[in-house]
């Protein structure tokens, strides 16, 4: 296997929305936040609310790294959020695919259901990425675009 270096490694994009199988504009693989809304399917007392996630960079065979979450509530009143998925979608190399044997995405680690405050901006937990040792070579400088879905309702008094 080709030495890796931290600056050459493969780098996580998030897709964030607020709906399972809902998709958002891709961002390039930078150290800044991403903020993305999500899109309403149409699923009744189901909620918007925006999923802000941190890019992740220098990944390399063994490495380890989360990607921190961040949840805002646009609306004037709670949202209580049950459940949380982060899916690999996407490599940007022809020769890697994305599979979980080039990242594998874990599962969120955070407590749920969760309140989310009317109006508020909540950090909430993270989802682990990890690069086994049996990632492609083709996969070096790979930007993995992960794909991070929740489901939240109004909180009702």
């Amino acid at each position: 296997m080709k030495r890796w270096y931290s600056w050459a490694g493969a780098a996580a994009a998030i897709l964030s929305s607020a709906l399972l199988a809902g998709i958002g504009p891709g961002s390039g693989p930078t150290e800044r936040d991403i903020a993305l809304s999500g899109w309403h399917g149409g699923s009744s007392g189901s909620y918007d609310f925006d999923i802000k996630a941190t890019s992740v960079r220098g990944l390399y065979p063994g490495a380890r790294k989360p990607i921190e979450l961040t949840f805002v509530n646009p609306y004037p009143f709670a949202l209580r959020v049950t459940s949380i998925e982060g899916r690999l979608v996407d490599a940007s190399r022809r020769g890697c695919r994305p599979t979980s044997s080039n990242l594998i995405v874990g599962q969120f680690d955070g407590k749920l259901p969760l309140t989310l405050q009317a109006g508020s901006r909540t950090k909430v937990g993270r989802i682990p990425l990890r690069m086994p040792n049996t990632v492609a070579d083709a996969c070096q400088r790979t930007t993995f675009t992960i794909r991070i879905a929740g489901r939240a309702t109004k909180v009702s008094r």
